[in-house]
């Protein structure tokens, strides 16, 4: 079977178990383990040699609201949680998210919304009266809310110039995102922000065409305790070998165009609390780069910053 120029979503979640017809899944011997190894690095070696292509696959509808961020080292992780593992040698282990048409990385407009109301408190003081919370519980989620209303509040003060109060955020917020309670907002449709899904620049494209967007990793998780049977000494997990599991990523240097639907906020309890189209932007772009998106940003995936301009 021929890759170039093949879809990615379509090689990765379809064909990528039937190379050929020829994926062993009885594992019995290391021969067999060796032939799945070279079958998966075929369609492997197809995805990492991926180019943009030449011509922009997409139709901005005119109206959007855009942001242009560019990933940084050590890359962008996606779609993680979506299984892909079968368990056989040499396969990539974690999911990818793949846009269904194009086979290009996308961040899906439900991931850029949770992003950025994640900056937000009122979802941890919604979480705080959720299930049962033991008293730490609560109070670590107070601390967080009060935590991310000062890194709101301080944004706003660099953006517009003036002080925020905690009611002004909350009401900002409610105004971006929608209320916690279904059927409680009362901003009619035609207000709303909408969120639309991260593609990557088309601008990019002639900028990097002949350079792969797609790259390995692997993350070595902590072992086990090992014990042969009972009467053999437990061997501690940080004394056995590690055995390093492959995904994919998107490597850093790709441009994202984040785009949005927005309008602008004005209070109803406060005159002088205003955000233009342009500050929400700044205020946007700013929570990218502090939070990055996808999984992994506590290792550093994720991270982006301000593309450069691509003529």
């Amino acid at each position: 079977m021929k890759y170039k120029s093949y879809n990615n979503s379509l090689l990765y979640y379809k064909h990528y178990y039937y190379l050929d017809g020829i994926i062993e899944w009885d594992e019995s011997t290391e021969e067999l383990k060796e032939k799945n190894r070279k079958s998966f690095k075929r369609a492997n070696d197809a995805l990492f040699d991926t180019r943009f292509p030449s011509q922009n696959p997409y139709k901005y509808p005119e109206g959007l609201s855009f942001i242009n961020l560019c990933t940084t080292y050590p890359g962008l992780l996606l779609g993680s949680g979506i299984t892909h593992e079968s368990g056989l040698s040499g396969e990539l282990k974690l999911g990818f998210f793949f846009d269904h048409t194009t086979g290009l990385p996308v961040i899906p407009g439900s991931s850029v919304k949770g992003v950025l109301r994640s900056a937000f408190p009122q979802g941890s003081l919604v979480a705080k009266n959720r299930g049962k919370k033991t008293v730490d519980e609560k109070n670590g989620l107070d601390e967080k809310a009060e935590q991310l209303a000062v890194y709101i509040g301080y944004q706003l003060k660099e953006i517009t110039n003036r002080e925020w109060t905690a009611e002004e955020i909350i009401e900002l917020e409610t105004f971006i995102f929608g209320s916690y309670q279904t059927g409680s907002s009362d901003t009619p449709m035609s207000q709303r922000i909408i969120f639309h899904d991260a593609v990557a620049d088309h601008r990019h494209y002639t900028a990097t065409q002949k350079q792969p967007y797609l790259g390995d990793d692997y993350i070595t998780p902590h072992n086990k305790p090992f014990k042969k049977d009972k009467k053999s000494l437990e061997i501690p997990g940080a004394l056995r070998n590690p055995i390093p599991i492959a995904f994919i990523k998107v490597l850093p240097g790709v441009t994202f165009r984040f785009q949005f639907v927005l309008h602008p906020f004005k209070s109803k309890s406060t005159e002088d609390a205003v955000l233009s189209i342009e500050q929400m932007k700044s205020l946007f772009s700013t929570i990218f780069q502090d939070f990055g998106v996808g999984a992994k940003t506590s290792t550093g995936y994720g991270h982006l910053e301000v593309a450069p301009d691509v003529k």
